[in-house]
């Protein structure tokens, strides 16, 4: 038997009885991609963190984007993530419409 092959089956038998053929699917998918991953990084085919954050300013500033990049969701200037009910409704324009409005 091929290690692909038992490898396959070793998963599928993880997997709880009543999984569906999705749940099959996603887990083979899932799998693959790990083992690609790991493929990548033995080769040397990996961009870290601080290269893809650079890449990134570089490529945003040649597009003119004013948009800081941030390592934490919600620091983006148009982010509503992390802020209050009102913060949001005056953010999003429903203020008004919600008598949050000073």
């Amino acid at each position: 038997m091929s290690a692909i092959k038992r490898t396959a089956m070793q998963l599928i038998r993880r997997l709880p009885d009543d999984c569906t053929l999705e749940d099959i699917r996603y887990s083979l998918y899932v799998q693959e991609r790990i083992e690609a991953g790991l493929h990548a990084l033995e080769q040397g085919d990996v961009i870290l963190q601080h290269e893809a954050e650079r890449r990134m300013k570089a490529w945003m500033k040649s597009r003119g984007t004013r948009w800081k990049l941030s390592r934490w969701a919600g620091n983006e200037p148009n982010s509503v993530a992390g802020k209050t009910k009102k913060e949001k409704a005056l953010f999003s324009g429903r203020a008004n419409k919600e008598g949050l409005q000073n």
